[in-house]
């Protein structure tokens, strides 16, 4: 049977049916636009070690672009219908709770929020989302002491409330041990010019990898498998719709409030007419970087992978992200220099699929 036969045979099936038979190539081609991004990441810093921001906002931005692309063109051959959409927000959440060490009033909530929407032909919409916390450091790493208010955060989840976005808002997670839904993100700290780094593409070496929130860090999966498994709905945890997420103040909502500030970050970065990152502009990540979004939507039913961002920012808010897309930005731009936007926010992947309704 040729490749022409075997992929015409595959059209039309369920979509975890489809990801599961081609993980391997979702999965190498996420690892490509990875080590694409950790490369950027590396030329923009000078060849000097990228920082955390410096990493994620390659990822939101660098990798999405490319990734877009390739699982762009994968999905609609199959006849499912793909967008993906990332904004990088410098300001990050911050939350405050109980008996938290006296020398810090807040902590981080996390770096980079990753959400997959998957929309059956005949079923609900599916929605999985993982939160990740940022670290550049070995592929063993133990967490310093002066963190472990970050590191309780994760592992035994206390009721908290936001000391930036919806500032003196409550959230509860359950249950109150670590889970699937947050994790740490390991960034590898060699240089690309050393093979062992996984930035050069060398079989068994990774760039990026997913730890289990412990005093001592470990990675057992890397970054692109919980890409690729964010989308057959094993990696990450469930988020519920909008309306019934906010009648609690759980896990779902939390996901809500993080998906809007992130989707308003790059809304406001539009509607002030800044886009792309000034040309020119090198070193660590800064506010020259914050709000900056890609959004890819493959030709199809656009209306139902732009679904979330339609629920935050409605119909206008969609067209203005999502026309322009990665095109160059309109020709009346504001002088070049430094965008300011005071609002905190989480950097976001999202990523939204739909079964093409059949002729």
């Amino acid at each position: 049977m040729s490749i022409t036969q075997k992929r015409h045979g595959m059209v039309g099936l369920p979509f975890h049916a489809l990801v599961g038979l081609q993980h391997e190539i979702l999965a190498q081609m996420a690892e490509r636009a990875i080590i694409y991004a950790v490369q950027a990441a590396w030329l923009r810093c000078n060849q000097q070690p990228p920082e955390e921001p410096d990493v994620v906002a390659a990822l939101t931005v660098d990798m999405t672009r490319m990734l877009g692309t390739h699982w762009g063109s994968f999905f609609e051959q199959f006849g499912i219908c793909f967008s993906l959409f990332g904004v990088y927000c410098h300001q990050r959440p911050k939350v405050t709770y109980a008996n938290m060490p006296s020398h810090h009033d807040s902590c981080e909530l996390g770096d980079l929020l990753i959400v997959h929407c998957h929309h059956p032909r005949h079923a609900p919409t599916e929605r999985t989302a993982i939160l990740l916390q940022a670290k550049v450091r070995p592929d063993h790493h133990r967490i310093a002491s002066d963190d472990y208010h970050q590191l309780r955060l994760y592992e035994q989840w206390p009721e908290f409330s936001y000391t930036t976005i919806l500032r003196g808002i409550s959230r509860d997670i359950t249950p109150k041990h670590a889970h699937a839904g947050a994790q740490f993100l390991l960034i590898d700290e060699r240089p690309p010019w050393d093979i062992s780094s996984g930035i050069g593409g060398w079989p068994g070496a990774f760039p990026l990898g997913i730890a289990i929130p412990a005093p001592i860090l470990s990675i057992y999966r890397p970054f692109q498998l919980c890409l690729t498994e964010m989308l057959l709905g094993v990696a990450g945890r469930p988020v519920k719709d909008k309306q019934e997420a906010y009648e609690g103040s759980g896990w779902s909502a939390m996901v809500w409030d993080l998906l809007q500030s992130a989707v308003e970050k790059a809304f406001n970065r539009r509607h002030a007419g800044y886009h792309k990152q000034p040309r020119g502009i090198f070193g660590s990540a800064s506010n020259h970087s914050d709000g900056q979004f890609m959004a890819f939507c493959t030709p199809g039913e656009t209306r139902q992978v732009s679904s979330t961002i339609r629920r935050i920012l409605g119909e206008g808010g969609v067209g203005m992200l999502y026309t322009t897309g990665d095109a160059e930005p309109p020709t009346e731009l504001p002088p070049e220099g430094e965008y300011h936007d005071q609002q905190s926010g989480i950097s976001l992947i999202l990523i939204e699929t739909a079964e093409m309704n059949s002729e």
